[in-house]
Parts: structure tokens; sequence; C-alpha cells
């Protein structure tokens, strides 16, 4: 579980409100939440200017070399690695999926869409991975629809494509045709949110794409009570249930 910019490991579980506990605890996974440099991770985003980024710290080698240490150490299932973010971690994720979706049984991204490609700076495998992606369309931070991320006032960490394109990028690798629709109840009218969801299948892989319609750069959660300057937070779900659920459907093999 990789932590936005500017946290720790301790935050991180807060960002996903405890969420993942009960589920480690239930079905009998391992839970890591691994600290980056400097509270950061080297994404694809080339303009990104925070160490980690600008030093090219090898991310990618680290977060294998986690996996490594969890099947040598606790008899982990190499197989059966995933990984998910938020913000920059869901930015980290998204470039496990560009450079190593062989070594992940999926991956999910939570606030995060892909660099557009004057500021990316990733080497793409080509190849197709089972991949989440969770996102506000109201999002302050991350523009849903595309564009300049600005994290806070006078700093940029370049532009982004739509999150619907990012989405289209990995349906298209796996032949997809269209997607199977659906939109969940609105259990709490009172936040003023609604999530939708978009599920490709093709090649044996598994795309999805949940939109937040209102919802802003936040996990949903039951509990969910962001600072305003983040915008909504989605009351209906669980976003560490609808992660795992993902996760535990994916299919390793490709079959």
């Amino acid at each position: 579980v990789l932590r936005g910019s500017g946290v720790d490991a301790v935050q991180a579980q807060r960002i996903y409100v405890g969420g993942f506990e009960p589920l480690a605890d239930r079905h009998g996974f391992l839970l890591v939440y691994p600290e980056g440099f400097e509270k950061h991770w080297n994404d694809c985003r080339k303009a990104a200017p925070y160490s980690a980024n600008t030093a090219d710290i090898d991310d990618v080698g680290f977060l294998r070399a986690v996996v490594g240490d969890l099947v040598r150490r606790d008899g982990a299932d190499p197989a059966r690695a995933f990984v998910t973010g938020f913000s920059n971690g869901g930015q980290m994720a998204l470039k496990l999926a560009f450079e190593a979706p062989d070594d992940f049984a999926a991956i999910a991204a939570v606030g995060a869409s892909h660099p557009t490609t004057d500021n990316c700076d990733c080497t793409d495998s080509g190849r197709p991975a089972n991949l989440m992606i969770l996102n506000g369309d109201a999002d302050p931070i991350n523009p849903y629809q595309g564009g300049e991320v600005i994290p806070r006032p006078q700093t940029s960490f370049g532009t982004v494509i739509g999150t619907e394109a990012s989405a289209e990028v990995w349906a298209q690798r796996i032949d997809a045709g269209a997607p199977v629709t659906r939109v969940y109840d609105d259990v709490d009218p009172s936040d003023g949110t609604v999530v939708a969801r978009r599920d490709w299948t093709g090649a044996g892989r598994h795309v999805a794409l949940v939109t937040i319609w209102g919802g802003g750069h936040v996990l949903p959660h039951p509990q969910s009570n962001p600072p305003p300057m983040l915008g909504a937070g989605n009351r209906d779900l669980n976003g560490a249930e609808l992660i795992w659920d993902f996760f535990s459907r994916a299919d390793p093999s490709g079959n």
C-alpha cells in the first residue's frame, strides 16, 4: 500500500481509514506500507520536483525487493503480489503497471492518472495488466478530465491525461469490447456523490474504472470526512473493500 506525497506509512493507514487491516485478518494476506525516499515515490511524472524523481530513485527495484523479502522471510506467494497506492502512490502504482506488470497480479491506482506524453519518463513495457483506477471527477489535485497537477500553490507536477483515457489505455491492451457498467446504490445522499463503475475483460485480464461523481481527492469510506481542500468524500462504499475484491478475483496466470 503506497502512500501519497509527504506522508509516512502511519498516515497512509489513515488515508485508507484502516480499511485493509480487517480484510488482511479475515482473508489472510500480508499487508505492507513501504516508505518512499523523503516521503515520495519516483513515479512517471517527469516534471515532479521532489528528490525521489530528480535523483531518479529506483522505486520499481525497491518494491520488487519488498516483495522478494516477503517471499523469503514470510513465505508469501510471488504470484499473488498486489499493489495499490493513493495520489503519488497511485502514480507509482501506474508506473508499476507500465514497467513491471508481470510482477504484480493486480494493481489499483487511486487519485492518479497517466502523465501526458511530454511529462512521462517511464519505460512502457507494452504489456497488459489487471488494473483498477479509482478517481473522483471533482478532484482538485488530479484533474479528472486531464490537465495540470497542482498539489499546492506555485507547485506543479506537470500534466496528466484524463481518467477515462487512462483506463482506455489498458482496455485497448486487452482488446476488450464494450465495458460492463453499473451504478452503486447512493447509500448516503448527503455526501453529494454517486459511484459508477466500468469493467473491461479480455485476454485473461481485467480493467476497472471506478468514478466517484462529485468526489474529490479522497478514497471512499463510510466514515469519510475529508478537509474541504480535498473535495467531497464518498460514504457509500469502502474503498479498501473495493480494491481487495478486485485483487482477489485476479488470475495471475492471465487465463
